[in-house]
């Protein structure tokens, strides 16, 4: 019941395709009841549906930066007039690249006064091949800006969750290393499915129904994962969806194509929020 006219209202169903065990047939449905609690009088109107995709990942498949794997990317000079040694250094600069990253850390070997080799101990978060760091020369005894120290990541995504398993949120990003060929970690930590290098990834074509009184309203499903690559994740519909008093309300989302067992990340979680208005019963 309202408690003005009209009220704001936010609904949220969730639809999990879980096929770790087995196919999933595709057009197979998983449809959620939504209640509204509306009086007599009352009529929920839908404006707008937001769509969030997420999934089981293997991050073990993605390209881990080890020990050594910076060899060879040290940015000449490697620094001028720096103490000799061996030094330990976390990395809390923005790489120029992205503007993120945090947490890796290097062993770095100054000879000759500058830094022959870099080599990564310790796997840090979001940062991708081609990302660019630079460490004040003040870290091995030398001068700022003169003495810095820049390198450039060439091994691959770093990354803390090597061989874990979790739901995460995938995005939509175009823009895929070519080395990815059995990776389901994109630059980042992202997972997209315009990743069609890694067939194994897959499971983002789903398809979203409002049922409305035991008809589909509009009559056609719209295409999830075109909802979910926009910026706002969000689609308007042209004209409010009416939902009236003690009438049928549910969101219907099906797999437009099979979902082939992936006995270990074949897991894929819809939500759909639905943005719209109670309010009380007008006469036209």
């Amino acid at each position: 019941m309202v408690n003005q006219d009209p009220q704001p209202e936010i609904y949220q169903t969730v639809h999990t395709f879980n096929y770790t065990g087995g196919d999933i047939a595709a057009n197979t449905q998983r449809s959620v009841d939504v209640f509204t609690y509306q009086a007599n009088n009352e009529e929920f109107r839908l404006y707008a549906i937001k769509v969030d995709i997420s999934g089981t990942v293997n991050v073990s498949n993605s390209l881990i930066l080890g020990v050594g794997g910076l060899d060879g990317s040290i940015v000449a000079p490697g620094g001028v007039a720096l103490t000799n040694g061996v030094y330990t250094i976390l990395s809390s600069q923005t790489n120029a690249n992205t503007g993120v990253g945090t947490g890796a850390i290097f062993s770095m070997t100054v000879a000759g006064g500058v830094v022959t080799v870099v080599t990564a101990t310790t796997g840090g978060s979001d940062y991708a091949t081609g990302d660019t760091l630079t460490f004040p020369g003040t870290l091995f005894g030398g001068a700022t800006p003169g003495g810095d120290v820049a390198i450039t990541l060439a091994g691959g995504t770093v990354i803390t969750s090597a061989g874990s398993v979790n739901q995460e949120s995938l995005c939509c990003c175009t823009d895929l290393p070519a080395s990815l060929s059995a990776a389901t970690t994109i630059a980042n930590a992202s997972y997209s499915p315009d990743n069609l290098n890694a067939s194994s990834f897959g499971g983002m074509d789903f398809n979203i129904g409002i049922r409305a009184g035991g008809q589909l309203v509009p009559s056609t499903t719209f295409d999830a994962s075109t909802i979910f690559c926009k910026d706002s994740k969000t689609m308007a519909l042209t004209t409010p969806v009416i939902i009236l008093f003690k009438q049928p309300f549910q969101i219907e989302v099906s797999n437009a194509t099979t979902l082939a067992t992936l006995a270990t990340y074949g897991n894929r979680t819809i939500t759909v929020t639905l943005i719209g208005e109670l309010g009380i019963q007008k006469q036209y």
